[in-house]
């Protein structure tokens, strides 16, 4: 008895400091060292993508930039500036990127960044227990984003954040899937109601980046149809050539029209 007591003991010592927020009573998620897991996602072996730096530069400073964009990050600072030392959140679909030391990290695939390793459809926490939760590019690649949005309002506090920036006008992108696009008129059916209301919606990147990656997709594909193995080249040839598109992203704002075409959106939902 005292042996077990230890062995508790010990084990508690090192779970990290959110550990009292999850769910006791839910036998569906298992602690293997600091992390947590859920049992499915330990069933099925979830590599993440095997990309070198080089690759993973690229993609995030030249290819696509939604998440560094002027009015993201204006967004984002904003939000995570007002999480005090005592509050909780959580970067739903975290990948590489630690945004903030009191936001819990959860992905699909393991890496020495992520806490706990789940697909998101079911969230390990206890109600109302988070003050943000962020989820960048994530709802488009999880193939029921209704659960998700329940599962996150079940453990957001009342007048607790979900901040979600979605692409709509970009090309297919599996990660391991891709599933889903979003307008305008998609956030306000989905975050105006007796459950949510709309605190900030706006564009995450223009026109001008939406037809960017359209292009650099047409050009690879069209690669493609000549040989397949030129698909990649090609895609590397054009997201360099065809960047001055981007340099149209200003001036979306500037338009009446700026719903049409943009490449993506981010909301800010308040639970109510």
């Amino acid at each position: 008895m005292a042996q077990t007591f230890n062995t508790q003991k010990r084990m508690t010592e090192t779970l990290p400091p959110w550990n009292n927020l999850i769910n006791s009573m839910d036998d569906t998620w298992i602690w293997k060292d600091t992390k947590l897991y859920h049992q499915e996602t330990l069933k099925r072996a979830s590599v993440a993508s095997q990309i070198n730096f080089f690759q993973r530069f690229f993609v995030k400073h030249v290819y696509a930039t939604q998440n560094n964009s002027r009015s993201v990050k204006r967004a984002l600072k904003e939000l995570l500036t007002n999480l005090d030392t005592e509050d909780w959140g959580l970067n739903l679909g975290a990948g590489s990127t630690r945004l903030h030391e009191q936001l819990i990290n959860i992905d699909i695939h393991n890496n020495s960044n992520i806490d706990i390793i789940t697909e998101g459809n079911s969230l390990p926490f206890k109600e109302n227990c988070l003050k943000l939760v962020v989820a960048q590019e994530v709802l488009e690649h999880i193939a029921d984003p209704f659960a998700t949005i329940n599962e996150v309002y079940r453990v957001l506090i009342p007048g607790g954040i979900f901040y979600c920036q979605v692409p709509f006008q970009i090309g297919y992108h599996p990660g391991p899937h891709d599933y889903w696009r979003f307008s305008r008129d998609a956030f306000e059916y989905l975050f105006q109601n007796d459950q949510w209301y709309i605190q900030e919606l706006d564009v995450s990147l223009g026109y001008g980046s939406a037809l960017y990656r359209i292009a650099v997709e047409f050009v690879a594909v069209t690669a493609s149809v000549i040989y397949d193995k030129l698909y990649l080249p090609a895609k590397a040839f054009a997201a360099i050539s065809l960047l001055p598109f981007k340099l149209f992203d200003p001036l979306t704002q500037s338009s009446s029209q700026k719903d049409r075409i943009p490449a993506g959106y981010y909301c800010i939902a308040v639970k109510k």
